[in-house]
């Protein structure tokens, strides 16, 4: 895989597409993304399932499925949404939707503050200087310009703030998984599938729509997470298929027992990080590095993938 590739992949959903927390950011990455493995040769498919999760209201979540999934043997999965911005910061983890309630609570405080504050302006400032000077006057303009601004910032600040830097997590699996499909021989594209997948970084509907699409087929599935993070990959595993990967690709990944509670993300899980009490810590603003990160991954996924084809 040539560097410039990357380059313009990390540009295109690291840099323009980084964020995807609105409905607007998520369907324009979604075409994007649609686009991208269409030219790849790869057919897609996207679902909308609307939904009341974690007590809020209703909205439409949406994954996208690319390859044909009747005849593919290995999915690659990850998740493209935007995590909200970290306002009582924690260490993260991988393999984690790292939501926690209590930073929901404040972004939804602070969301209420800002348009009490509107409402304030209007009622005690704007309004009063409107009934005086008329509308066709400064205060006409201040109107304007405070409800253009208002229904901005509620539009935006609606579900929360998305955090800036999303390289690391999770624009850097994306950006793998896209150069992954951009490698694949059109002989390989046949039995191969990848689902990016919705609120990954919060009630992780999205796997549950993912296991609805599959059904009782079997595939083998490769969940990635945070591949940019900084350190080595890290690669979890049951312990029979970790000692059938061990030989032909120890030298790329350190592999780790699969814990019971992460089955539900894959058979495989690999990250990138350093590997501490059964956890993966991420560096989620640490992205200089990421892409030597990606084009590691890509490396290592293609030949995962030849082996878990034989």
């Amino acid at each position: 895989m040539e560097k410039e590739v990357i380059q313009d992949l990390i540009l295109r959903y690291g840099v323009l597409l980084g964020k995807r927390n609105t409905e607007r950011q998520k369907t324009a990455f979604l075409r994007a993304a649609q686009k991208q493995l269409e030219q790849a040769g790869l057919s897609v498919d996207i679902t909308c399932v609307s939904a009341s999760v974690m007590r809020r209201e209703t909205m439409n979540m949406y994954n996208l499925y690319a390859g044909d999934f009747k005849k593919a043997d290995v999915v690659f999965i990850t998740y493209y949404d935007t995590p909200l911005w970290q306002l009582l910061p924690k260490e993260q983890k991988a393999f984690d939707a790292n939501w926690s309630k209590g930073n929901f609570l404040l972004h939804t405080l602070l969301f209420l503050s800002c348009v009490a504050l509107i409402a304030a302006l209007l009622y005690l400032l704007v309004i009063p200087s409107l009934q005086e000077h008329g509308f066709v006057s400064f205060w006409g303009v201040v109107l304007v310009l405070l409800c253009l601004c208002g229904f901005y910032g509620i539009r935006q600040m609606r579900g929360g703030i998305a955090t800036g830097n999303t390289m690391v997590r999770n624009s850097s699996s994306l950006i793998a998984l896209f150069a992954l499909a951009c490698e694949l021989s059109e002989q390989e594209k046949q039995h191969a599938a990848f689902a990016l997948i919705d609120e990954g970084t919060r009630s992780e509907y999205g796997l549950r729509m993912l296991q609805e699409y599959i059904g009782k087929r079997h595939l083998q599935r490769v969940y990635l997470d945070s591949i940019g993070n900084a350190g080595v990959l890290q690669g979890f595993a049951e312990r029979h298929i970790q000692e059938e990967l061990h030989e032909e690709l120890a030298e790329h990944v350190e592999w780790h027992d699969l814990a019971e509670g992460k089955h539900a993300y894959g058979d495989i899980l690999i990250t990138s990080g350093a590997y501490d009490k059964h956890e993966v810590t991420l560096q989620v603003n640490e992205s200089s590095a990421a892409q030597e990160h990606v084009l590691t991954a890509v490396t290592f996924l293609h030949r995962l993938y030849h082996y878990l084809q034989t």
